[in-house]
């Protein structure tokens, strides 16, 4: 599973799986296995499972790293430059910090522009929650639907305008696409190009600014803390950061 993608052919002989898979992923095989072969153990098909021996695999954390304000603005001109359209999915992404299913999943009657909130109807595990915009937000996504013209309640928010689905929903595909050409129109490849980048970025930057977790953890519709402690671990490495360039004690010293 570590290696498969180094192969000849793709993992698993699948041309286009030709990059490594995450160690969450492994992770998560290995506990379908396990959980396979101890239904076989149990309807009496095998005598042991051969799971018992094989260590379960250690799922590190993945520390993406968000875009700097240097590659936001880049990207933010890009985006405005394409469409209305892509203008307001960038300040979308960036100011809700929401799933890329989630911003696919969003019709007219979901955007509440007066109290500025989106409806998450489907986040994961099914639960629904509100989420709040910004004035910038709000103002991005009223040009665009203005500029669309005739609209229904049940219509996609953001559909998709090209292939056989154009007038349907956007796809995560689709959004992961246009991520892409903004990193490559501003003109930077090394950092990792997705709408998932734009979840690290607004948690980190929620905290780095002053929210607190629990706010965090609502706006972003995790059951648990555990996800959002992983935020909590980069805004304060900036902090430390910070703390080493500014401390007053050092400035003292650099004075001397």
């Amino acid at each position: 599973m570590r290696h498969g993608h180094e192969e000849p052919g793709g993992l698993w002989g699948i041309p286009h799986h030709t990059r490594a898979v995450t160690s969450g992923t492994i992770k998560s095989y290995h506990s379908s296995l396990r959980t396979f072969f101890n239904w076989l153990v149990a309807e009496g098909d095998l005598d042991i499972s051969p799971m018992e021996r094989i260590t379960p695999p250690v799922d590190r954390p993945d520390q993406v790293q968000p875009f700097t304000p240097t590659q936001l603005k880049a990207m933010q001109h890009a985006a405005n430059r394409a469409s209305r359209r892509e203008a307001a999915v960038f300040c979308v992404l960036l100011d809700t910090g929401i799933r890329a299913s989630e911003l696919c999943g969003l019709t007219i009657s979901d955007a509440n522009l007066t109290d500025g909130q989106l409806l998450i109807r489907s986040g994961k595990g099914g639960k629904a929650r509100s989420v709040p915009i910004s004035s910038d937000t709000k103002r991005a996504l009223y040009h665009y639907l203005k500029e669309r013209g005739d609209i229904e309640p049940d219509d996609p928010l953001i559909p998709s305008t090209r292939g056989v689905r154009a007038g349907d929903h956007m796809t995560k595909e689709g959004t992961l696409q246009m991520v892409r050409r903004w990193g490559r129109a501003a003109g930077f490849s090394r950092t990792r190009l997705s709408p998932h980048t734009f979840r690290h970025t607004f948690a980190v930057t929620f905290l780095r600014l002053g929210g607190d977790v629990f706010t965090l953890k609502f706006i972003l519709g995790h059951e648990s803390l555990t996800m959002v402690n992983r935020y909590v671990a980069l805004a304060q490495a900036d902090v430390m950061r910070k703390h080493a360039q500014f401390s007053p004690l050092g400035s003292l010293r650099n004075r001397r």
